[in-house]
């Protein structure tokens, strides 16, 4: 049995009375009454209630497909992708001033089984500039939907529209379609009162504002204010700049490094080495200026035998290097005792091969 507005019928193909899908609105009860499908007088009595039926679907069947999926209420715009997403879309405030912000947000509900697709919003939406944009979740009678929203500005006087968002979706069919949005038409006001007189410039008027006599005497001292700033500037660049602080010794800087490195034996091997190595190699750069930061542990010990070095320093920093490159790329791990052992051996290098002190020159005139 098929119930169609109020009117009850169990019709079949065989039937007369058999009425095709989307019948029209029935504004009667009973059979065969109320037929209105516009306000045009009743067709003649000589044509059967079935042709009536017919004629009527016939004339509104259009429309009512053409209408349905699309409503706009009060700034709000829904719309129903046959039946697999629905967007909602609002925009506040409806009406607003040159260069204020309105917030466009649209939730995409989708029905089961639909997959809605990423979105990426555009930089400007027609007249409007997107000056941000966020998603989220929309949680509405326990269901979690995707919610979008805008910040637009616009800076145009009138009626603007919002054009047509659309967004992509996966059907229960595995197909992709479209569902888009309504556009939203925005009412923007000038800042100016309705009787405010229109802006004009200053062309035709400058020379009341401003006498020639005045104009010269300004620019002429524009130019000497020009001309003493670039005087300065120049004696400032001429005059020698006062020396700095003398660097501190290279040896200093290392036993300092070291004191502190000292502490941190337990920490991983690579991290350890990577330190100790490099404290040797700047030593090595400052005291003796043997390019040592970007060499190789080859480089450096060949360095080391053409220089002023005994055998048995030679042999103890070989060994700390070897023992750095071991832990830094064979993923070596020394005990601490080891590692102590390395340190020293560093230290010992640096306190034999420090410049000796300057003599006290008051000691030596008493």
């Amino acid at each position: 049995m098929r119930t169609f507005f109020g009117v009850s019928k169990s019709p079949t193909k065989a039937d007369p009375r058999f009425i095709p899908p989307f019948p029209p609105p029935f504004t009667g009860e009973g059979e065969g009454e109320g037929i209105d499908c516009d306000s045009k007088p009743a067709l003649s009595p000589a044509l059967s209630r079935k042709r009536e039926r017919e004629n009527c679907f016939t004339r509104l069947r259009v429309p009512l497909r053409k209408s349905a999926g699309i409503v706009l209420i009060l700034g709000l715009g829904v719309v129903s992708a046959g039946a697999q997403v629905r967007l909602q879309a609002s925009v506040e405030p409806r009406e607003a001033t040159v260069g204020d912000r309105v917030e466009l947000k649209i939730t995409a509900v989708p029905d089961a089984g639909v997959t809605l697709q990423p979105f990426i919003s555009e930089k400007q939406l027609g007249p409007f500039e997107v000056v941000g944009f966020s998603t989220g979740v929309s949680a509405t009678a326990g269901v979690s939907s995707p919610e979008f929203r805008w910040t637009l500005t616009i800076f145009d006087v009138g009626v603007s529209t919002i054009p047509p968002i659309a967004f992509r979706y996966r059907g229960r069919d595995g197909k992709e379609k479209t569902a888009a949005t309504p556009a939203l038409p925005v009412t923007v006001r000038s800042v100016l009162k309705p009787d405010a007189k229109d802006i004009h410039g200053l062309k035709g008027k400058l020379s009341k504002v401003l006498d020639k006599a005045a104009l010269g005497i300004l620019l002429a001292a524009l130019a000497a204010v020009g001309l003493a700033v670039l005087f300065l500037r120049r004696k400032r660049a001429a005059a020698p700049a006062p020396p700095g602080p003398p660097p501190r010794p290279a040896h200093e800087t290392a036993l300092e490094a070291l004191s502190r490195l000292e502490e941190s034996l337990t920490d991983p091997a690579k991290v350890y080495y990577s330190r100790l190595a490099d404290i040797l190699r700047a030593y090595l750069e400052g005291r003796f200026q043997i390019p040592s930061l970007d060499r190789t542990t080859g480089e450096i010990t060949a360095a080391l035998k053409a220089g002023p070095f005994p055998v048995d320093q030679r042999m103890a920093l070989r060994e700390v290097l070897d023992n750095s490159d071991f832990a830094k790329f064979a993923k070596g791990d020394p005990e601490v005792n080891e590692r102590l052992k390395d340190l020293e051996r560093v230290r010992g290098f640096v306190q034999d091969t420090r410049p000796a002190p300057a003599p006290d020159v008051r000691a030596v005139s008493s």
